[in-house]
Parts: C-alpha cells; structure tokens; sequence
C-alpha cells in the first residue's frame, strides 16, 4: 500500500518534521544477498507540507514519489491544512523555518546558500564549526578534525550542540 493511500492530514500535526516516503526511498528492487542499497537516486520533486493554521508556519515537510503526489494532488486542492507544492519554495503566505529549509536542500543535493545564517544553519545541522578555531576555544576543550567536524564541544559533545 503506498503512503497515498493510507494518508491522513492529521496525521502531519506536531513540531517541526522532515520526512520522506518509503515509495519515495525505494525505488528499485533488491534482488537477493547482503548488499541492501541501489544505485538510483531519484531526485526531489514533490513536497508534501502542513503548515500551523494559527502562525502559518510550515511545520512539516515530507518528500513523495511522482506516483504518491499524483495520487494526493486532488485531494489536497480543498484542504487549509496542508499543501502539494511542486517545488521547495513556501505557499504564498505561508513561512518554511531556516533548520527545515536546510534539511530539505541538504536532502535534495542543493549546496547554495541565499545568506550567511543559511550557511551557519547547514554547518550546525552537519556538526561542522563555521570558523577556525580559536585559542579560547581550544583551551575550553573543543576538538575539530581537518574537515571541520567538531569531535568535541566544550561540554564533551561531538557534533556541537543540536
């Protein structure tokens, strides 16, 4: 059964969530043995969005399949709640957050950043320190690999704080 058919907006009410369907995931058949991925990837075309009718807040976005947004389309074109844009950029009206924008271009392969906060927002998302490191922070305990990837915030915590 695809994600379509069993689809319920009100399922989509919460905080902040960015998902992808399994018919999205798995497009390809696996055939027998230990290797468990394929060498598709289908690119992202269809976005599923809920957004808070009292902020108009997008608070979650879900990745479909061509086939699942086909099936939806219809359905969607009386519903307040939630919206089948064809592409990434918010409802007229309606407001996508920093953090879920960057985790839908990070998904999606989309490396540009429209400003420095974007830019910051990705780097957090990924653990990665924006700058070098200082002396301050080094003596506070940060550790950073050659990549940028903090090994160690100064309360012990790999990636930073999320």
């Amino acid at each position: 059964m695809s994600t379509a058919a069993a689809f319920n907006p009100s399922d989509l009410a919460g905080g902040e969530v960015f998902l992808g369907t399994t018919d999205f995931s798995e497009t390809v058949l696996k055939g027998s043995g230990t290797f468990v991925s394929d060498t598709f990837l289908r690119s992202v075309q269809w976005i599923l969005t809920a957004h808070d009718p009292n902020s108009n807040n997008i608070k979650t976005i879900m990745i479909l399949s061509p086939n699942e947004a086909n099936s939806l389309i219809y359905s969607m074109e009386h519903s307040g709640f939630v919206g089948l844009p064809h592409d990434p950029r918010p409802q007229a009206g309606l407001r996508l957050s920093r953090r879920l924008a960057a985790h839908l271009n990070l998904f999606a392969g989309q490396l540009y950043f429209r400003s420095y906060d974007d830019y910051l927002e990705t780097c957090e998302i990924l653990g990665l320190l924006p700058r070098s490191l200082s002396e301050k922070m080094e003596k506070q305990g940060w550790k950073v690999d050659a990549t940028g990837f903090i090994l160690a915030d100064d309360q012990g915590r790999v990636g930073g704080e999320m």
